[in-house]
C-alpha cells in the first residue's frame, strides 16, 4: 500500500512540475536552472525524448525539462509511471527483503 501511495505522490509532483515549467516559461526555468544546465537538457531531450524520462536524474529537474520542452503530457505520464513504478517497486521489495535479515 505505501508503494502505491509513493508512486501516486511521485506522479502528482511530476505533473505539478511538468505544468509549472509550461506555465512559467522559458525565461523563469532559465533563471532558474541556469542557461549551461538547460542548454543540457535541451540535448538531452532533443535526442532521447521518452528515454531521457524514463531514465533521467535528478527526476524533478527532467520533469521540469519536460513541460518546457513540450513533451506530450500522456508519454510524460506514462514515461514517469514506468521509471518510478520500478524505482518504488525496487524499494519497496528489497525494503521488505532486507527487513528479514534486519529484525
Amino acid at each position: 500500500m505505501a508503494g502505491i501511495v509513493a508512486l501516486l505522490g511521485n506522479l502528482l509532483g511530476a505533473l505539478a512540475a511538468y505544468y509549472s515549467a509550461s506555465f512559467l516559461g522559458e525565461t523563469f526555468v532559465k533563471r532558474l536552472l541556469g542557461e549551461k544546465l538547460y542548454l543540457k537538457g535541451e540535448s538531452l531531450f532533443n535526442k532521447y525524448g521518452f528515454f531521457a524520462v524514463l531514465i533521467g536524474e535528478p527526476y524533478k529537474l527532467v520533469c521540469w525539462l519536460s513541460g518546457i520542452f513540450k513533451m506530450p503530457p500522456l508519454v510524460f505520464l506514462i514515461a514517469s509511471f514506468i521509471a518510478r513504478s520500478i524505482r518504488i517497486g525496487a524499494f519497496v521489495f528489497f525494503g521488505n527483503f532486507l527487513e528479514k535479515f534486519i529484525s
